[in-house]
């Protein structure tokens, strides 16, 4: 999709917002599809190629202007549908189709990579025993649940998550279903892998901030889950600002 240029505003860099008042605050954007300030770890940066290419910037890093967007396919489709891409680029821009999903696979690509890291880092227990005894343990931060595996597994391991929660008082693991079996067991060196769980950790605390980012995008839990109302849904960056919003009126 190709969008014309808006040169009424001069062209810069990368808009920022620094939090005021004492101590330090992270640094802010303004999404250029709702106009809102939000922090940038709760956006997608776009950087533009020199043919006007819009490239999802998913680690925030690659040189020139940029533009941002917030972490939701709501966002997105909003910022294609405005224009607004063009108007933060001040030239023409071609909008690959199928935006959205783009990011989607780019951030699946992200939180599997993670996951691949924190298996190195000795942070992952696989299999459907180890995983049961660290959930049982309150050792577990995430599990991760093959989308196509069969329910009488991941029940079990989720009561015993619970089960941990109540008794050690503390927040209950999350539940990822969004990847199948093969997706899982390429990312941990198998062929197949049904059940994985994340212990709490400095990996962990990366794949919760790049999780926020792709249910924006995607349902972690799959619909057709029989048992999905047993588990906790994620809650996307774009509903905990709604639900602070709401507070506050």
């Amino acid at each position: 999709m190709i969008e014309a240029a808006d040169t009424s505003q001069p062209a810069g860099h990368d808009e920022t917002f620094s939090g005021r008042g004492h101590g330090h605050k992270p640094r802010e954007r303004r999404d250029i599809a709702s106009g809102d300030v939000k922090p940038r770890a709760h956006m997608i940066r776009m950087a533009f190629g020199p043919d006007g290419l819009v490239v999802p910037d998913l680690a925030q890093k690659l040189p020139g202007r940029g533009a941002w967007v917030a972490a939701d396919r709501a966002s997105i489709e909003l910022a294609v549908k405005k224009g607004a891409f063009a108007r933060a680029a001040k030239q023409k821009v071609n909008v690959p189709d199928g935006f959205a999903d783009l990011i989607a696979a780019g951030l699946s690509s992200r939180v599997l990579s993670l996951l691949g890291m924190a298996k190195r880092a000795g942070e992952v227990e696989t299999g459907f025993d180890k995983v049961r005894g660290a959930a049982l343990g309150g050792q577990l931060a995430f599990r991760f649940e093959a989308s196509d595996g069969k329910p009488d597994g991941r029940g079990k391991i989720r009561t015993a998550s619970k089960s941990a929660s109540y008794e050690l008082s503390q927040p209950f693991s999350i539940c990822v279903g969004c990847f199948d079996g093969h997706a899982l067991g390429k990312v941990l060196g198998r062929d197949h892998m049904v059940h994985v769980g994340v212990r709490h950790g400095r990996l962990a605390k990366a794949l919760r901030l790049e999780l926020s980012r792709l249910a924006g995008f995607v349902d972690l839990l799959p619909l057709d889950w029989p048992d999905r109302e047993h588990e906790q849904e994620f809650v996307p960056f774009a509903a905990q600002e709604n639900a602070v919003s709401s507070q506050d009126e």
